[in-house]
């Protein structure tokens, strides 16, 4: 059943598939085509319509845009595509395709923000050899990421753009990151390695903490109760309660309270989840609020539990015996 959001898109799709045909429009303005065709791409995805009028509308967009020779854009068709690829259709196939040709557009670019696309690229194309068991003999993939790895360093040693040199850093720290998540090795040091980033970032007002926070969210579901976890999580919250207020701050804390009881870490849910109260009652924020008091709840029924001696045994700081609660408790 189609919901409001799908008519949305619907109009917006045959909104712009009408302002298309009209070639008068576009008189001088070919970048908007290539943009509203693009778009249409993007709507029909959304809506679900079948892979070949997905395809050819990228197609369209991908002729245009190569027509006017500007090549930024046609690399941000490439990555829409390349990302519609694996998420949309699992084409691994398209997928690699898609990053060789990203690569040979953005390779050598001078601006730092283009390898961060490819760089999501890259950590979709590793996921998949992952799982095909292929990552350890692909070498043609190595080269890739060699080439990538050259490519941010070159970056990260311009002193003369500290700000994109320092992006070029921690992009190389979560390409570390993933290596050490396959080999099951070697985190803590990529933890330390953010955290000496954040410390760095303080000086630099631009630098863009958003997709360091959400990444770093993120990985608390899989590192659970990790110590060095555990301090750059109160590294990122002090960023970004300077940038942004108390109020994400809170936020933030009552995300992790839930990890910590995800993982049995019972004492430490409790910590976070009162923080985050205190927070979120200062600024007024009450579905998070009630949220942050309704986290005590499974931890006070279990400790209840464990004194009235019904079978459940108290949980070690190990972590062990997770306590499955929903990240989204209404």
């Amino acid at each position: 059943m189609a919901g409001p959001l799908d008519a949305e898109r619907q109009r917006d799709l045959e909104e712009l598939d009408h302002l298309i045909q009209d070639a008068a429009r576009y008189q001088g303005s070919r970048y908007q085509l290539v943009e509203d065709c693009l778009q249409t791409a993007l709507l029909a995805r959304g809506l679900g319509r079948p892979r070949v009028e997905i395809d050819g509308r990228f197609d369209r967009a991908e002729r245009i845009a190569c027509a006017r020779g500007d090549m930024r854009q046609f690399f941000r068709i490439i990555y829409h595509r390349a990302w519609t690829a694996n998420w949309w259709f699992e084409d691994f196939a398209e997928l690699d395709r898609l990053y060789k040709a990203a690569e040979a557009l953005v390779i050598d670019s001078e601006w730092v923000w283009d390898l961060e696309k490819l760089v999501n690229l890259w950590q979709v194309g590793t996921t998949w050899r992952l799982v095909k068991k292929t990552l350890n003999v692909d070498e043609i993939w190595g080269n890739h990421t060699s080439k990538l790895r050259e490519a941010l360093r070159r970056h990260a040693s311009n002193a003369a753009k500290p700000t994109s040199a320092l992006w070029a850093r921690t992009e190389l720290v979560l390409m570390d990151l993933t290596d050490a998540a396959i080999q099951g090795d070697s985190l803590p040091s990529a933890l330390i390695s953010i955290m000496e980033i954040l410390k760095e970032a303080e000086t630099h007002p631009d630098y863009p903490i958003e997709p360091v926070v959400q990444i770093c969210q993120d990985l608390g579901r899989i590192v659970g109760g990790d110590e060095t976890y555990d301090e750059l999580f109160e590294k990122i919250i002090q960023f970004q309660a300077k940038r942004v207020g108390k109020a994400e701050e809170g936020r933030m804390r009552l995300e992790r309270g839930y990890q910590k009881l995800k993982a049995g870490k019972f004492y430490d849910a409790i910590d976070q989840f009162a923080k985050a109260q205190s927070l979120l009652t200062q600024n007024e924020h009450k579905s998070e609020f009630v949220r942050a008091v309704a986290g005590h709840v499974p931890v006070f029924a279990f400790r209840r539990k464990a004194r009235s001696g019904t079978g459940m045994e108290r949980q070690d700081e190990r972590g062990k015996g997770l306590l499955d609660v929903p990240e989204n408790m209404n």
